[in-house]
């Protein structure tokens, strides 16, 4: 899975739909494309949103590990001790900013 952007991705719906609607007239596919892309819009407008996406190069859980590849461990997978090796862009609902947690210990 990756994130998106939902309303990148319905812009680029809505010109579709523009210029097939510029055509004098449609096909049979053309109209099952303008319900499609009128599906789709809606469907993203109903999907919730990512606030903020922590890769784990930037996580504050994640170990720098230069003899491995990927060359970082995950230090929060499991209470027991046990870690995972995690790419750089890897993410997960657990993440939080390095930047974040270093501003909570200042204070």
């Amino acid at each position: 899975m990756r994130p998106i952007d939902a309303d990148k991705a319905k812009e680029t719906f809505i010109q579709v739909l523009e210029e097939i609607k510029k055509r004098p007239r449609m096909s049979r596919d053309e109209i099952h494309i303008i319900a499609a892309c009128d599906t789709i819009c809606e469907i993203l407008d109903d999907e919730p949103t990512v606030d903020r996406v922590v890769r784990c190069k930037e996580c504050f859980f994640s170990k720098v590990d230069d003899k491995r590849e990927p060359k970082y461990k995950c230090m929060n997978i499991c209470r027991d001790g046990c870690t995972q090796l995690v790419g750089s862009d890897d993410y997960c609902s657990y993440g939080l900013l390095k930047s974040d947690m270093d501003k909570n210990t200042e204070e």
